[in-house]
């Protein structure tokens, strides 16, 4: 991944560290040069910004000098538009380390993830065989909320994810799978302990009686995750072809999100709904593929993905680690960008994720 230096800035070697011996040639970098980026690291605390970049040399430089250069010289527009900018975010100091659950497809090795933060289970096997998305939907989705940089951005490098593998090869959800998913969030099991966000970028379908019961059953099951465990429950609201309003996305305890695109206005698949909570990029989303590599993506699935990785970066900026999920959510939707916006196309309005920091960190 390139990018651009943008003011004086010494070469590092050996460690991400601002230290006089660690300069051992004065090499330097001024306004203008151009680098190659291989990963984003956690590096000394500099100027209240630990994150770093170590390039494909081998050496490392502070990301405070750096300006991004992806896909021809800026950042996405959904990481970097007139009203948010991500990047500025992760130069504000992590107070605290984020879990989040991703109930979807699994995930694809990728250069772009960490797996010494992942833990997952397959549901559908019940095994500990999540990493085969045959499908690509999760890994795109983990991709957006905690690709480290290398080949595509995620809001959130530093988050933990435990990947829940309860949907088809087809990228159906199985509705058992997903109630045992949750029940083992909720039970702490499985790798599910210390969930603070549950991702869910899916309608659960009910096709019988049964399925009725189960669906019952997980509802009673996300009522006690967010009563309980203080859980942030976000889920897509769907596009205009569903058939009602998407389940989970219907209940008032979850994060109904819908879908915008760069002009920053509602996608034309987006849903109109009265249960719509809030929007979020979900357009021409860059992201990681199951093939190692990227591709672009729309949906509201996307979106959701985008907000549960604002919703884990501003709880790491958070000092306190006393965390009021009922607080966090009332703020989340009185930051949103609002321009008289009908409920019914925008929800609160559009997430406003340096707004939200800018307020959460100081609860």
């Amino acid at each position: 991944m390139k990018a651009r230096i943008n003011t004086y800035l010494n070469i590092r070697t050996g460690k991400p560290e601002v230290l006089p011996n660690n300069n051992p040639a004065d090499g330097y970098y001024k306004p203008g040069d151009e680098i190659e980026i291989a990963e984003t690291v956690s590096g000394e605390n500099y100027k209240d910004n630990k994150l770093w970049y170590k390039l494909t040399n081998g050496t490392f430089v502070w990301s405070g000098g750096v300006d991004g250069n992806l896909k021809g010289g800026i950042y996405p527009w959904w990481l970097n538009n007139s009203l948010f900018s991500i990047p500025k975010l992760w130069e504000i100091l992590t107070e605290q380390v984020v879990k989040v659950a991703i109930l979807d497809t699994g995930i694809s090795k990728h250069v772009d993830f960490d797996f010494s933060k992942i833990t997952g289970y397959n549901y559908l096997s019940n095994t500990n065989d999540y990493l085969n998305d045959n499908h690509g939907h999760g890994t795109h989705l983990a991709g957006i909320i905690a690709a480290r940089g290398i080949k595509s951005y995620g809001i959130a490098p530093e988050t933990l994810l435990f990947i829940a593998k309860v949907c088809d090869d087809s990228g159906r959800p199985v509705i058992e799978s997903v109630k045992n998913a949750l029940n083992d969030i909720y039970l702490e099991k499985n790798g599910g302990n210390g969930i603070r966000i549950i991702n869910m970028s899916f309608s659960v379908p009910s096709q019988s009686a049964e399925d009725d019961k189960i669906i019952d059953d997980i509802k009673s099951l996300i009522n006690k995750l967010v009563d309980e465990k203080k859980c942030l429950i976000v889920a897509s609201s769907g596009s205009k072809v569903d058939a009602g309003d998407s389940f989970p996305a219907r209940m008032t305890n979850c994060i109904a999100v819908g879908s915008i695109n760069s002009g920053l206005t509602r996608s034309a698949f987006s849903r109109i709904t009265s249960v719509l909570d809030i929007m979020a990029p979900g357009e021409a989303i860059s992201s990681s593929s199951k093939t190692d590599s990227t591709i672009d993506l729309d949906g509201t699935s996307q979106a959701a993905a985008f907000v549960t990785g604002v919703c884990a970066l501003a709880i790491e900026k958070m000092k306190n680690k006393q965390f009021d999920a009922d607080l966090f959510t009332k703020v989340l939707f009185q930051t949103a960008y609002s321009n008289s916006f009908t409920i019914q196309e925008y929800g609160h309005g559009i997430i406003n994720p340096n707004k939200l920091v800018e307020t959460t960190k100081q609860l």
